[in-house]
């Protein structure tokens, strides 16, 4: 199975983790760095989410920065599946129960806050404190300015598609344990596959957009982006270390052919997003869904590369700097567009007519934003996070550590 990275110079001596890899931690930074561009380019300039613009492909990794949150996706998919893949193919047993308190410890304990504090804060009457009761459950997509938690559950929908994954991925090793279930799983994935194929071709149709919209934001239309990860995982855990040998002693090709797969990658991930932002998210979502596929399978590359490979350009996507981002990732996800929102918000309503485009003074407040931002999720890690992923680590059983030694704390 995967081999840790406990030897990178990346990696923090009073970290909690027993598996930690600085290279998806920094990922994990990238993410939410493109995430949080992208919602601050939303409030700023305003771009329509029905339609879009033409920019160019390097505009378009910021402009197209959602594709942060199917990152998160594929990095879950890379994390979480292998011990469950290992177990369905007679490795050692996952204690369900462990994992479920795992999987609770990670989200649970920030997520409740927040909704519990959504809700105070937006109670009018006694009434409304019954708003927080489906996101508390994660019934709610929590999308849409209409929504009674707006602008606090702005970034919520991608919780609900996650516990999703969590909930149905310990079923995977049943599916293979005699041969009437494997057939059963080999239907499953057929009739999967068929209506996925069937709405992202728009054969198949919900009655409303907004209905179409939930199911693919939900974990039936990112379930590719998930097995996506799930393959690298496999694939890392396989036969990573025969292919960082093979890498290694190809000398000065591998380190050539890694760099030019790494930009090459890069590149088609922003031509890519250039085609996204010109017809707008919405757009996308409900008219294209099928470039998730795409996406997926680049970002999956990058990962494998990040790994694997012997790059010079590895500093540039790999630092301390994206390590620290990656840590504090989850904090900054939930508390970044909600404090972006009321920011930009009273801004206009002193000094009406700011922040209509990109200029000076829009990119002085939204860097005084990104630091304030840092600053009070890397103080609600230590304060709420940190503590209950230590808890995470004391009920670790042996099976679930052993079964990968690269142990998730991030994902989600």
């Amino acid at each position: 199975m995967p081999p840790t990275v406990e030897g990178s110079p990346l990696a923090r001596r009073d970290d909690i983790r027993a598996g930690f890899v600085a290279e998806i931690e920094s990922l994990r930074g990238i993410a939410i760095t493109l995430v949080f561009l992208y919602h601050a380019d939303c409030l700023i300039a305003r771009r329509p989410f029905l339609g879009g613009t033409l920019v160019s492909p390097l505009a378009a990794l910021v402009l197209g920065g959602h594709t942060g949150v199917s990152l998160f996706f594929v990095l879950s998919g890379f994390l979480l599946v292998p011990p469950f893949l290992s177990e369905a193919i007679g490795g050692r047993h996952v204690q369900r129960s462990t994992y479920y308190a795992r999987r609770a410890l990670r989200i649970l304990p920030l997520y409740l806050l927040a909704v519990c504090m959504a809700t105070l804060l937006s109670a009018r009457h006694a009434a409304d404190l019954l708003h927080g009761l489906p996101y508390l459950v994660f019934s709610r997509t929590g999308i849409g300015g209409t929504e009674p938690l707006w602008p606090y559950s702005g970034v919520w929908w991608s919780l609900r598609t996650e516990v999703q994954f969590y909930l149905l991925l310990p079923f995977v090793p049943w599916f293979v344990r005699s041969r009437w279930r494997r057939w059963s799983s080999i239907v499953a994935v057929a009739a999967y596959t068929a209506l996925y194929i069937g709405f992202v071709t728009r054969c198949l149709e919900l009655r409303s957009w907004s209905d179409q919209l939930v199911l693919f934001l939900s974990v039936f239309g990112r379930a590719p982006q998930f097995a996506l990860g799930a393959l690298a995982g496999w694939l890392y855990g396989c036969h990573g270390a025969a292919l960082r040998s093979w890498a290694r002693n190809a000398a000065w090709r591998g380190r050539v052919t890694g760099d030019a797969a790494m930009l090459a990658t890069l590149v088609a991930l922003a031509y890519l997003l250039q085609r996204v932002v010109s017809i707008g998210f919405m757009g996308a979502e409900l008219g294209w869904n099928a470039w998730h596929l795409l996406e997926g399978a680049l970002w999956t590359a990058m990962l494998l590369l990040l790994l694997l490979a012997p790059l010079r350009t590895k500093t540039v996507f790999s630092n301390q700097l994206w390590g620290a981002l990656g840590r504090w990732s989850y904090s900054i996800y939930m508390i970044h567009f909600p404090l972006m929102w009321f920011y930009v918000d009273g801004i206009r309503r002193i000094r009406p007519g700011a922040f209509t485009s990109w200029d000076i003074p829009s990119v002085a407040a939204m860097s005084v934003l990104a630091a304030a931002c840092i600053g009070l999720s890397a103080t609600t890690y230590r304060t709420i996070e940190r503590p209950f992923l230590r808890r995470k680590v004391r009920i670790s059983e042996p099976g679930y550590l052993r079964a990968t030694t690269v142990v998730e704390t991030g994902s989600w």
